[in-house]
């Protein structure tokens, strides 16, 4: 998949997928966010829009797995299972989506979302990852 320059539409696409994913997991989902490249304004990117969904609890990713496959998503099984789960949509590349369900307040959330906030904050570092 080439990298493409930004694009505006992206929020709004995030924005559509996570009000539907809330209609879906309802309470499961504390909180739903944008990250990766295109939730970077300005950032040249991969056109795939990555969500992270946080659960309280990762014991159990069927809770959410069933209501993901409703929505079109594919589990891709993984070790990384234990820490962040992976779904993508379509099941078939290429994937407009891509799903990390993550514990809500854990290392795995903290840490992707305080690099996309650097970044957002930061326009000169997020620039400077272009080559």
């Amino acid at each position: 998949m080439m990298i493409v320059p930004y694009d505006p539409r992206w929020p709004a696409e995030f924005e559509a997928e996570r009000d539907r994913i809330q209609t879906a997991l309802g309470a499961l989902a504390l909180r739903i966010d944008h990250h990766g490249s295109t939730a970077v304004p300005g950032l040249a990117a991969k056109p795939i829009i990555d969500v992270q969904i946080s659960v309280e609890r990762l014991h159990s990713i069927e809770a959410c797995a069933a209501d993901l496959a409703r929505l079109g998503y594919l589990h891709v099984p993984h070790p990384d299972d234990a820490v962040c789960p992976f779904f993508h949509r379509p099941d078939t590349w290429p994937h407009t989506y891509h799903v990390h369900v993550v514990e809500a307040g854990g290392d795995e959330e903290r840490r992707t979302l305080a690099f996309r906030d650097y970044l957002r904050a930061h326009g000169e570092a997020a620039r400077s990852t272009r080559r």
